[in-house]
Protein backbone atom coordinates (compact mmCIF):
# COMPACT_ATOMS: atom_id res chain seq x y z
CA UNK A 1 0.00 0.00 0.00
CA UNK A 2 2.81 2.54 0.73
CA UNK A 3 4.84 1.24 -2.35
CA UNK A 4 0.87 2.67 -4.52
CA UNK A 5 0.60 5.60 -2.40
CA UNK A 6 4.31 6.52 -3.26
CA UNK A 7 3.97 5.52 -6.62
CA UNK A 8 0.56 8.18 -7.11
CA UNK A 9 2.45 10.90 -5.17
CA UNK A 10 4.99 10.84 -8.13
CA UNK A 11 2.64 10.96 -10.88
CA UNK A 12 0.48 13.54 -9.01
CA UNK A 13 3.48 15.98 -8.33
CA UNK A 14 5.55 15.44 -11.76
CA UNK A 15 1.78 16.08 -13.40
CA UNK A 16 1.44 19.46 -11.37
CA UNK A 17 5.08 19.97 -12.20
CA UNK A 18 4.35 19.71 -16.01
CA UNK A 19 0.97 21.63 -15.79
CA UNK A 20 2.54 24.51 -14.16
CA UNK A 21 5.63 24.90 -16.69
CA UNK A 22 2.72 24.84 -19.49
CA UNK A 23 2.46 28.30 -21.17
CA UNK A 24 0.63 30.07 -23.16
CA UNK A 25 2.68 30.52 -26.38
CA UNK A 26 0.97 33.81 -27.76
CA UNK A 27 2.98 37.03 -27.76
CA UNK A 28 1.57 39.17 -24.76
CA UNK A 29 1.20 42.51 -27.17
CA UNK A 30 -0.02 43.33 -30.90
CA UNK A 31 2.38 42.39 -33.89
CA UNK A 32 4.71 44.65 -35.10
CA UNK A 33 2.66 45.60 -37.52
CA UNK A 34 -0.61 46.22 -35.09
CA UNK A 35 1.55 48.04 -32.96
CA UNK A 36 2.64 50.51 -36.27
CA UNK A 37 -0.54 50.62 -38.23
CA UNK A 38 -3.47 53.47 -37.82
CA UNK A 39 -3.65 57.11 -38.18
CA UNK A 40 -0.60 59.55 -36.41
CA UNK A 41 -0.57 62.94 -36.14
CA UNK A 42 2.79 65.02 -35.73
CA UNK A 43 3.55 66.60 -32.95
CA UNK A 44 6.79 68.10 -33.37
CA UNK A 45 9.15 67.94 -36.33
CA UNK A 46 13.21 68.51 -35.97
CA UNK A 47 15.61 68.78 -38.92
CA UNK A 48 19.03 68.32 -37.88
CA UNK A 49 18.06 69.33 -34.15
CA UNK A 50 16.19 72.38 -35.01
CA UNK A 51 12.39 72.80 -35.18
CA UNK A 52 10.67 72.96 -38.01
CA UNK A 53 7.03 72.07 -37.40
CA UNK A 54 5.66 75.35 -37.99
CA UNK A 55 4.63 75.92 -40.62
CA UNK A 56 5.71 73.22 -43.09
CA UNK A 57 4.32 70.04 -40.56
CA UNK A 58 1.65 72.05 -38.49
CA UNK A 59 -0.70 69.73 -39.70
CA UNK A 60 1.03 66.16 -40.89
CA UNK A 61 -0.72 63.03 -40.75
CA UNK A 62 0.42 59.77 -41.17
CA UNK A 63 -1.33 56.71 -41.74
CA UNK A 64 0.25 53.37 -41.96
CA UNK A 65 -2.14 50.67 -43.31
CA UNK A 66 -1.59 46.91 -42.45
CA UNK A 67 -0.97 46.04 -46.40
CA UNK A 68 2.27 47.91 -45.83
CA UNK A 69 1.15 51.19 -47.82
CA UNK A 70 1.01 54.80 -46.18
CA UNK A 71 -0.89 57.95 -46.76
CA UNK A 72 0.58 61.20 -46.02
CA UNK A 73 -1.45 65.00 -45.23
CA UNK A 74 0.57 68.40 -44.87
CA UNK A 75 4.18 65.76 -45.22
CA UNK A 76 5.75 68.21 -48.25
CA UNK A 77 8.80 68.22 -49.64
CA UNK A 78 9.88 65.56 -47.42
CA UNK A 79 6.75 62.62 -47.76
CA UNK A 80 4.25 63.16 -50.88
CA UNK A 81 0.52 63.53 -49.99
CA UNK A 82 -0.01 60.88 -52.47
CA UNK A 83 1.82 58.50 -49.85
CA UNK A 84 4.04 55.51 -50.61
CA UNK A 85 5.11 51.85 -49.15
CA UNK A 86 6.83 50.50 -45.86
CA UNK A 87 8.48 47.44 -44.68
CA UNK A 88 9.98 46.10 -41.87
CA UNK A 89 13.22 45.62 -41.77
CA UNK A 90 13.74 44.71 -37.93
CA UNK A 91 12.05 44.64 -34.49
CA UNK A 92 12.60 44.86 -30.54
CA UNK A 93 10.46 45.28 -27.72
CA UNK A 94 11.03 49.13 -27.89
CA UNK A 95 10.65 49.70 -32.20
CA UNK A 96 11.26 49.07 -35.54
CA UNK A 97 13.60 49.18 -38.56
CA UNK A 98 11.36 50.48 -41.63
CA UNK A 99 12.36 50.71 -44.82
CA UNK A 100 9.77 54.16 -46.27
CA UNK A 101 10.16 53.98 -49.99
CA UNK A 102 13.49 52.61 -49.58
CA UNK A 103 14.84 55.14 -47.22
CA UNK A 104 15.57 53.13 -43.56
CA UNK A 105 14.08 54.46 -40.58
CA UNK A 106 13.41 53.92 -36.79
CA UNK A 107 10.15 53.90 -34.95
CA UNK A 108 10.39 53.96 -31.41
CA UNK A 109 7.21 53.55 -29.60
CA UNK A 110 6.46 54.80 -25.92
CA UNK A 111 5.44 51.60 -23.34
CA UNK A 112 1.41 51.81 -24.01
CA UNK A 113 2.56 52.12 -28.32
CA UNK A 114 0.11 55.61 -28.23
CA UNK A 115 3.56 57.63 -29.60
CA UNK A 116 5.91 57.02 -32.20
CA UNK A 117 9.21 58.87 -33.07
CA UNK A 118 9.82 58.52 -36.62
CA UNK A 119 13.82 58.74 -37.59
CA UNK A 120 15.41 58.66 -40.62
CA UNK A 121 17.89 61.58 -43.08
CA UNK A 122 16.41 62.42 -46.35
CA UNK A 123 19.16 63.26 -49.09
CA UNK A 124 18.73 65.06 -51.89
CA UNK A 125 17.65 62.39 -53.41
CA UNK A 126 14.98 61.54 -51.57
CA UNK A 127 13.24 64.91 -51.99
CA UNK A 128 15.08 66.17 -55.10
CA UNK A 129 17.25 69.06 -56.11
CA UNK A 130 14.91 72.04 -56.34
CA UNK A 131 14.29 71.39 -52.00
CA UNK A 132 18.02 70.50 -51.40
CA UNK A 133 17.84 72.85 -48.28
CA UNK A 134 15.84 70.24 -46.87
CA UNK A 135 17.98 67.28 -46.36
CA UNK A 136 19.61 66.00 -43.13
CA UNK A 137 18.42 64.09 -40.60
CA UNK A 138 14.59 64.12 -39.37
CA UNK A 139 12.62 63.52 -36.32
CA UNK A 140 9.06 62.99 -36.59
CA UNK A 141 7.33 63.06 -32.93
CA UNK A 142 3.75 61.40 -33.65
CA UNK A 143 0.42 60.45 -31.74
CA UNK A 144 -1.77 57.78 -32.40
CA UNK A 145 -4.91 59.08 -33.38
Amino acid sequence: MKKIRYILSIVALSSLVTFMSCGDDDSSGPSDTDRLAGAWSGTSVTLDNFDVTSPEYSNFRITFNADGSYITIDGDPVFTDTGGFWTITSSSATGLGLTLDGVAAQAAFNADNTTLTLTFTATNEVIGARTSGLAGSYVFSLAKQ
